[in-house]
Protein backbone atom coordinates (compact mmCIF):
# COMPACT_ATOMS: atom_id res chain seq x y z
CA UNK A 1 0.00 0.00 0.00
CA UNK A 2 1.12 3.41 -0.95
CA UNK A 3 -0.11 6.34 1.01
CA UNK A 4 -1.53 9.17 -0.47
CA UNK A 5 -3.08 11.62 1.63
CA UNK A 6 -5.25 12.45 5.01
CA UNK A 7 -8.88 14.10 3.90
CA UNK A 8 -10.74 16.15 6.81
CA UNK A 9 -14.28 15.74 6.38
CA UNK A 10 -17.12 17.47 8.30
CA UNK A 11 -20.80 17.24 8.12
CA UNK A 12 -23.89 18.99 9.46
CA UNK A 13 -26.87 19.63 8.64
CA UNK A 14 -25.79 23.72 8.56
CA UNK A 15 -23.67 25.21 6.16
CA UNK A 16 -20.24 25.35 6.39
CA UNK A 17 -18.78 28.21 4.96
CA UNK A 18 -17.93 29.92 7.90
CA UNK A 19 -15.30 27.26 9.14
CA UNK A 20 -14.05 26.63 5.90
CA UNK A 21 -13.43 30.23 5.54
CA UNK A 22 -11.69 30.04 9.32
CA UNK A 23 -9.56 27.10 8.72
CA UNK A 24 -8.49 29.33 5.25
CA UNK A 25 -7.09 31.93 7.35
CA UNK A 26 -5.42 30.03 9.90
CA UNK A 27 -3.02 27.42 7.55
CA UNK A 28 -1.76 28.87 4.52
CA UNK A 29 -1.21 24.73 3.44
CA UNK A 30 -5.02 24.04 3.36
CA UNK A 31 -6.56 22.79 0.45
CA UNK A 32 -10.11 22.49 0.54
CA UNK A 33 -11.40 19.73 -1.24
CA UNK A 34 -15.05 20.33 -1.04
CA UNK A 35 -17.43 23.03 0.64
CA UNK A 36 -21.27 22.38 -0.31
CA UNK A 37 -24.68 20.41 0.15
CA UNK A 38 -24.70 17.09 -0.36
CA UNK A 39 -27.58 14.55 -1.90
CA UNK A 40 -28.96 14.22 1.65
CA UNK A 41 -29.44 17.52 2.82
CA UNK A 42 -26.46 17.68 4.95
CA UNK A 43 -23.11 19.89 4.63
CA UNK A 44 -20.03 18.17 3.93
CA UNK A 45 -16.35 20.38 4.13
CA UNK A 46 -13.59 18.18 2.91
CA UNK A 47 -9.75 19.56 3.04
CA UNK A 48 -6.34 18.16 3.06
CA UNK A 49 -2.90 19.86 4.66
CA UNK A 50 -0.12 19.94 2.57
CA UNK A 51 3.07 18.63 4.08
CA UNK A 52 6.72 17.89 3.29
CA UNK A 53 7.46 14.88 3.57
CA UNK A 54 3.67 13.81 2.25
CA UNK A 55 4.98 10.52 2.77
CA UNK A 56 4.00 10.07 6.31
CA UNK A 57 1.00 9.01 7.47
CA UNK A 58 1.39 10.71 11.54
CA UNK A 59 3.08 13.95 10.23
CA UNK A 60 0.51 14.84 7.96
CA UNK A 61 -2.41 14.05 10.46
CA UNK A 62 -0.49 16.09 13.05
CA UNK A 63 -0.64 18.93 10.25
CA UNK A 64 -4.15 19.15 10.26
CA UNK A 65 -4.15 18.45 13.71
CA UNK A 66 -2.52 22.06 14.43
CA UNK A 67 -4.45 23.90 12.18
CA UNK A 68 -7.68 22.75 13.78
CA UNK A 69 -5.80 23.64 17.10
CA UNK A 70 -4.98 26.94 15.70
CA UNK A 71 -8.76 28.16 15.20
CA UNK A 72 -10.09 31.17 16.87
CA UNK A 73 -12.28 30.03 19.94
CA UNK A 74 -15.51 30.51 18.12
CA UNK A 75 -14.49 28.73 14.93
CA UNK A 76 -13.29 26.28 16.77
CA UNK A 77 -16.55 26.00 18.82
CA UNK A 78 -18.45 25.55 15.60
CA UNK A 79 -15.52 22.75 14.76
CA UNK A 80 -16.87 21.61 17.91
CA UNK A 81 -20.45 21.58 17.35
CA UNK A 82 -20.68 19.96 13.78
CA UNK A 83 -21.99 16.23 13.33
CA UNK A 84 -19.48 14.46 12.28
CA UNK A 85 -15.59 14.78 11.69
CA UNK A 86 -13.44 11.93 10.49
CA UNK A 87 -9.55 11.91 9.51
CA UNK A 88 -9.80 9.95 6.37
CA UNK A 89 -6.69 8.22 5.56
CA UNK A 90 -6.27 7.45 2.00
CA UNK A 91 -4.07 4.48 0.59
CA UNK A 92 -3.42 3.36 -2.89
CA UNK A 93 -3.35 -0.60 -2.92
CA UNK A 94 -0.66 -1.45 -5.18
CA UNK A 95 -0.33 -5.16 -6.35
CA UNK A 96 3.64 -5.02 -5.81
CA UNK A 97 3.90 -3.33 -2.98
CA UNK A 98 4.27 -5.40 0.67
CA UNK A 99 2.26 -5.69 3.55
CA UNK A 100 1.67 -2.19 4.94
CA UNK A 101 1.35 -1.11 8.99
CA UNK A 102 0.95 3.13 8.73
CA UNK A 103 1.19 3.79 12.59
CA UNK A 104 0.06 7.10 14.22
CA UNK A 105 2.04 7.89 17.30
CA UNK A 106 -0.27 8.27 20.53
CA UNK A 107 0.49 12.22 20.82
CA UNK A 108 -1.20 12.25 17.08
CA UNK A 109 -3.90 9.78 18.74
CA UNK A 110 -4.06 12.03 21.76
CA UNK A 111 -5.11 14.93 19.47
CA UNK A 112 -7.44 13.10 16.91
CA UNK A 113 -9.72 12.66 20.05
CA UNK A 114 -9.37 15.75 21.41
CA UNK A 115 -10.75 17.06 18.19
CA UNK A 116 -13.89 14.53 18.80
CA UNK A 117 -12.51 13.30 15.46
CA UNK A 118 -12.60 9.47 14.13
CA UNK A 119 -10.88 7.73 11.86
CA UNK A 120 -11.28 6.13 8.60
CA UNK A 121 -8.99 4.15 5.79
CA UNK A 122 -10.00 4.25 2.49
CA UNK A 123 -7.95 1.91 0.19
CA UNK A 124 -8.53 2.38 -3.84
CA UNK A 125 -8.25 -0.76 -5.24
CA UNK A 126 -8.17 0.60 -8.77
CA UNK A 127 -5.22 -1.37 -9.88
CA UNK A 128 -4.72 -4.83 -8.22
CA UNK A 129 -3.86 -7.56 -9.68
CA UNK A 130 -4.83 -10.93 -8.65
CA UNK A 131 -1.61 -13.20 -8.31
CA UNK A 132 -3.21 -16.20 -8.92
CA UNK A 133 -4.86 -15.30 -12.55
CA UNK A 134 -2.80 -12.23 -13.78
CA UNK A 135 -6.04 -10.47 -14.25
CA UNK A 136 -7.99 -7.37 -12.32
CA UNK A 137 -8.64 -8.39 -8.88
CA UNK A 138 -12.09 -7.13 -7.24
CA UNK A 139 -12.29 -6.38 -3.68
CA UNK A 140 -15.59 -6.61 -1.92
CA UNK A 141 -16.53 -3.10 -1.23
CA UNK A 142 -18.07 -2.71 2.56
CA UNK A 143 -21.20 -0.94 3.31
CA UNK A 144 -20.71 2.17 4.80
CA UNK A 145 -20.49 2.14 8.57
CA UNK A 146 -22.97 3.98 10.17
CA UNK A 147 -22.37 7.59 11.60
CA UNK A 148 -22.38 7.89 15.37
CA UNK A 149 -24.88 9.77 17.57
CA UNK A 150 -23.48 12.17 19.20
Amino acid sequence: MNFLNVDVEVRDSAGLTDLREALEAVAENLSPLYCGAVGDGSWLLSFEVSVDPADDPDAVAAACCAVLERLPAEARARWDAVEDRVFDFGYDAVAESRTAQPMLSVSTLGRLADLGARLAVSVYAHDIVSRETGSPASLPIPAEPPVPSQ
